[in-house]
């Protein structure tokens, strides 16, 4: 209701402010306003309500239809799918209408084919756009046609709403907005912010006040990784067999002419999904180990990590070394006095200590040889490749200790690289002539099959299951309030060591800030290790912790960015300002009938 109330405030001032416009388009059609509402949900849908006020002029039509392209977004898993579509007037009464499918569009055809009418009328349009969020490295995308364009005829005010849900500190968001003929970059506006805390919502709105025909606005808005939930492997596969269940019908003779075509290459590939096969065994085996261990071993708090660093705490409690870890693991290393983070303008310097590396993993050594005495802006575009070597020697290292065990050698699968690459190439190009469909659903279930075993990542021995265990006891420790702490035995006295001891293993958990609650007026003293920051006049652990995930964040980008290639193809973000008027997921368009 409060979302209708609002649409309806909104509608009344373009509609007051588009009157001295639209006397020059007296007698034609135009869409005096156009109001548009996307709100991105956790679930990761985008519920979106359009309101459109729409002058017939001096004709008499029965209505308007609205189509909206289902094509897949720029990082988008799946082709977009709109669901649960509703259409009323202004004061919420329903509208007759129908929906037809031409293409890859969706046709919502407004009206009684029984009635004409003319002059002014408003439709309320809301519909669910599914798969609407984009997926990058560094961040999650609604990158959206909030007027699309096919509009043949001109919108007097046009104004778009984003809704992004939680609240956010400055350099976590991403805006941009295009507008005119599809291709173009020219910006909208300047996106005013605002927070609603009653919602936990943050909204961003751009306005453009006209648009000719046939042009359109495309809003972009990234917002950190983590706040959606993206399509799974299972609903990718739903997709696919829903939408192609009858491709077996032209599956099977595609099969049997590359059987009968390719049989000595086929035999390679066998021997390759030999392999994969043993992989996915390990993965099914070690799953069912870790239920089974969980079911009868309750977590129970832990206070050390022992000679776990962040880093492979993160791996065996996640499975995956994340890039924020790399920062957890600097900051430790800070903490262990290898060291000192130094802040200057905006820049962070990591300081070499005298402390020698003697005792340090391979892993460490190698970030510590590499950062030391630089900045974060001389590390980008260069760091990337010691990070990337670093993260597979935490591997290695967990490895070395039976936390994990590698089942697949990868030389076997990686072996005559040459000769796979030219068997898939082949296969790939034989199948895609025969059946254009069955060749993209082999590609689906290969993608799916490399996901579920992520390609040969070692596995948890019974070590590491039980390690796991009390890394969650550590979690459980770090994250719990005062009140519950209490309930605890043996549990540490809290004290500025406490903090730092454990402050990067809150970073890897996601749980700093709750961490630093529990030492206000205990941590009253900036650390050694951190120097430089005026911003802290009044120091406080609260706001040195919001500055430690400011100097994270940032650290994680650039020790990670990698330049950008000579060429573009693929996925792109519209929210860093490679979009355009058009390229987005919605829009579409319209007109009367």
């Amino acid at each position: 209701m409060r979302h209708r109330l609002g649409f309806i405030a909104v509608l009344a001032i373009m509609l007051a402010a588009a009157l001295p416009a639209s006397a020059q388009y007296d007698g034609y059609e135009v869409i005096t306003s156009y109001a548009s509402t996307m709100t991105v949900r956790t679930d990761g849908t985008v519920a979106v309500a359009e309101d459109i006020a729409y002058s017939f002029g001096t004709q008499e039509r029965h209505g308007i239809y609205r189509d909206i392209p289902q094509k897949r977004v720029p990082g988008g898993a799946l082709p977009i799918e709109i669901a649960d579509v509703q259409v009323t007037d202004e004061q919420g009464k329903p509208y007759t209408f129908t929906q037809e499918h031409e293409g890859d569009n969706i046709r919502i055809r407004i009206g009684d084919p029984d009635i004409l009418i003319r002059g002014v009328h408003t439709y309320h349009i809301e519909y669910i756009a599914h798969n609407a969020i984009g997926h990058f490295d560094d961040r999650d995308e609604l990158y959206w046609n909030a007027v699309g364009t096919g509009w043949a005829v001109p919108v007097l005010n046009a104004v778009s709403t984003v809704v992004i849900p939680g609240s956010f500190v400055e350099g976590q968001l991403y805006t941009a907005s295009y507008c005119g003929y599809e291709g173009s970059n020219d910006p909208c506006s300047e996106p005013p912010y605002s927070y609603d805390p009653s919602s936990n919502q943050t909204v961003f709105t751009f306005a453009r006040d006209e648009l000719g025909p046939y042009q359109g606005m495309t809003i972009a808005t990234g917002f950190p990784l983590g706040i959606v939930t993206l399509p799974t492997t299972k609903d990718i596969i739903y997709y696919y067999v829903l939408h192609y269940w009858y491709v077996p019908l032209i599956g099977i003779p595609a099969t049997i002419f590359v059987l009968w075509f390719f049989w000595e290459i086929i035999i390679k590939i066998i021997a390759l999904i030999k392999l994969l096969t043993r992989e996915l065994i390990a993965s099914i085996k070690e799953s069912f180990a870790i239920q089974q261990y969980d079911r009868t071993h309750v977590v129970v708090a832990e206070y050390d990590a022992g000679d776990i660093t962040p880093l492979e705490s993160g791996l065996l409690s996640k499975g995956i070394v994340a890039d924020s870890y790399l920062s957890a693991e600097l900051i430790w290393l800070a903490i262990q006095g290898y060291i000192r983070i130094e802040y200057n303008d905006g820049d962070y310097r990591f300081a070499r200590t005298q402390k020698t590396s003697d005792g340090l993993s391979l892993y460490n050594s190698i970030l510590l040889a590499g950062i030391a005495d630089r900045t974060t802006s001389s590390l980008k575009d260069e760091f990337y490749t010691t990070a990337k070597r670093a993260k597979e020697l935490v591997t290695e290292s967990l490895v070395e200790r039976r936390y994990m065990e590698t089942v697949v050698d990868m030389s076997q699968m990686l072996r005559s690289s040459f000769q796979h690459i030219v068997i898939i190439i082949v296969v790939a190009a034989v199948l895609l002539l025969v059946a254009n469909i069955f060749g993209a659903i082999l590609g689906i279930i290969i993608m799916v099959a490399l996901d579920l075993i992520h390609f040969g990542l070692p596995h948890l021995t019974q070590m590491g299951i039980e390690l796991r265990r009390r890394l969650q006891g550590l979690k459980l420790y770090i994250s719990v309030a005062e009140v519950e702490r209490i309930k605890f035995h043996n549990a540490p006295a809290k004290s500025p060591e406490l903090f730092e001891k454990l402050l990067p293993y809150a970073m890897v958990f996601g749980l700093e800030k709750e961490w630093a609650a529990q030492f206000e007026g205990i941590y009253t003293q900036p650390p050694a290790w951190y120097t430089g920051d005026n911003r802290m006049d009044a120091f406080s652990v609260g706001l040195f912790t919001s500055h430690i995930q400011s100097l994270s964040s940032e650290t994680a980008q650039a020790l990670t960015s990698q330049p950008a290639p000579s060429g573009s193809s693929g996925s792109f973000s519209g929210s860093s300002g490679g979009g355009f008027s058009g390229g987005g997921g919605g829009g579409g368009g319209g007109g009367s009938w």
